[in-house]
């Protein structure tokens, strides 16, 4: 993603775009990669606000631009998070230590699941409980079952995968007399997206 120097609208550039599959439409290729760049986002921090395309094009000749805006739907405010500058005694800035999350957005393009993942949690709409159980199936089945996540990866403990399930199953089915989820969405949004980001690091390093 990329800010044009002439106005405060943003374009996506991507070789996928550019020369997508030949079952794919370019801009096809577009919405399936930003839904990917949407979903690390909210990885990152749940109150991300999704970004949309809008109907424009860059062309081979660079006339046209594809413009990223926030999209409408979203009426949630992120207020960003504090940063910290350190400096050495000489007065000089420590520089930060480079992003992890371009590497894991290119981990998923060799890797379907965690792409699936990344998709489910960049959809426009709010990311519900049956997004999130979506995603940790995904997780569980890749890395070979749910206990795993605690007894060998050590990536959440046992009482917030067993917690998280339960509040899941309660709310997902249609027709249910159980009393209420135990714990509320933004904690099962932090567990999912706390494994999520370990699994596509995990991913990530594996190159």
């Amino acid at each position: 993603m990329i800010r044009s120097r002439y106005s405060t609208h943003y374009y996506l550039a991507f070789h996928e775009i550019d020369s997508p599959s030949e079952d794919e439409k370019f801009y096809q290729a577009a919405e399936r990669l930003l839904l990917r760049i949407n979903g690390l986002g909210r990885v990152e921090n749940q109150n991300f606000r999704p970004v949309a395309l809008s109907d424009e094009y860059t062309t081979s000749d660079g006339r046209r631009h594809t413009v990223l805006r926030p999209a409408p739907a979203q009426i949630r405010v992120n207020v960003g998070r504090p940063t910290v500058t350190v400096a050495r005694p000489d007065g000089t800035v420590v520089p930060d230590p480079p992003s992890p999350w371009p590497d894991r957005f290119a981990a998923a393009a060799s890797n379907p699941d965690l792409a699936e993942a990344l998709e489910v949690l960049g959809k426009p709409e709010n990311v519900w409980w049956s997004d999130l159980y979506w995603v940790f199936e995904i997780i569980t089945d890749v890395i070979g079952g749910r206990s795993k996540i605690y007894d060998e990866l050590d990536w959440a403990t046992k009482t917030q995968v067993d917690s998280f399930i339960a509040s899941a199953q309660r709310v997902r089915h249609a027709r249910s007399t159980a009393v209420p989820p135990r714990e509320p969405l933004t904690e099962a949004h932090d567990l999912v997206s706390a494994l999520v980001a370990k699994w596509a690091a995990m991913l990530a390093a594996k190159g």
